[in-house]
């Protein structure tokens, strides 16, 4: 039972021996129940050199250096979704990462468009001009 501001309210706990020593310090404690609990934090946007050993593999010097220029040149979101799109079409280099980034910085990005699927674009543009860019379609 947690006390405070005139009223007394019901708490549950694990047992577990964490919660048995928290409970033992609340028991004699006013509490302010009508208090909001404290906003959550905003969810953080995984690194790049997270999300570049996560989906890549290890991370060069040289690559670092890249990275650490990319992660000042370009938004969080766009870094993020650009890992994501290269995932996706099992695209795994820094360089088309970094084409896609780029791109992005000319044209704006695409990614934000509703019902694209960078996969279904990739098959299109791939069967459109054949497996090695000969044998266009007209």
């Amino acid at each position: 039972e947690v006390k405070g501001d005139g009223r007394a309210e019901d708490a549950y706990l694990l047992a577990t021996p964490y919660n048995r020593r928290v409970a033992e310090r609340l028991a004699g404690a006013e509490l302010r129940l009508d208090e909001p609990p404290p906003p959550a934090a905003a969810t953080a946007l995984p690194n790049i050199f997270a999300l570049y050993e996560e989906n890549i593999g290890a991370i060069t010097p040289l690559i670092a250096d890249e990275l650490k220029d990319a992660e000042e040149r370009y938004p969080p979101q766009w870094i993020e979704a650009a890992f994501r799109e290269a995932v996706s079409l099992n695209k795994r280099s820094w360089r088309y990462i970094h084409s896609i980034l780029r791109r992005w910085e000319a044209e704006g990005p695409d990614y934000e468009e509703a019902g694209r699927d960078p996969e279904a674009d990739w098959l299109e543009r791939r069967y459109a001009r054949g497996k090695r860019g000969a044998g266009r379609l007209r």
